[in-house]
C-alpha cells in the first residue's frame, strides 16, 4: 500500500466523509488535531528545495519526508503529530504530511503547484523546483 492510499485511509478515519469547503478554510488546512498545513507545507517545500540543490533531478517521496525529519522545524512539526497520536511513528507523521503536500496539488488546491514539477516515481510524487532544466 503506497503512502499516499495510507493517507486516504487515515484521513478518512480522522476526518470522515469529505464536506464541500472553502480552499482556505482553517479546517481544510489542518490535519485534525495532528497538523496543519500552513505550518507544514512550507518546511516540505523548503525541504524540496534544499534537497534538489544537492542532488539536481527530482527529489523522491522518501528523501522528502527525510529532509522534513532533518529539518529543525519539520522535526518539531513531526513531533508534535507523534505526541498527539503516538500508535503511529514519526516516519509515519512526515511521510502522512508529505502525501497530504501531494494531495493537495492534485486536487488543484495548493499554492505550491506552480512552484514545482512534479512526477510519479513507484506510487508516489517526486518532485524539483519549477523550470529548472535538470
Amino acid at each position: 500500500m503506497s503512502a499516499y492510499e495510507k493517507f486516504e485511509r487515515l484521513a478518512k478515519v480522522l476526518v470522515g466523509p469529505r464536506k464541500p469547503m472553502a480552499i482556505h478554510s482553517e479546517e481544510k488546512n489542518s490535519m485534525g488535531k495532528y497538523f496543519n498545513q500552513q505550518e507544514v507545507f512550507p518546511v516540505i517545500a523548503d525541504s524540496i528545495r534544499r534537497i534538489h540543490q544537492g542532488k539536481l533531478d527530482f527529489v523522491s517521496h522518501e528523501e522528502i519526508v527525510q529532509g522534513l525529519l532533518g529539518d529543525p522545524v519539520g522535526k518539531e512539526l513531526v513531533e508534535k503529530a507523534y505526541q498527539e497520536e503516538p500508535s503511529h511513528s514519526r516516519g509515519f507523521w512526515a511521510g502522512n504530511m508529505v502525501a497530504f503536500f501531494s494531495k493537495r496539488i492534485t486536487e488543484g488546491e495548493s499554492d505550491y503547484a506552480s512552484e514545482f514539477e512534479r512526477k510519479m516515481i513507484g506510487n508516489d510524487w517526486a518532485y524539483k523546483p519549477a523550470g529548472d532544466p535538470r
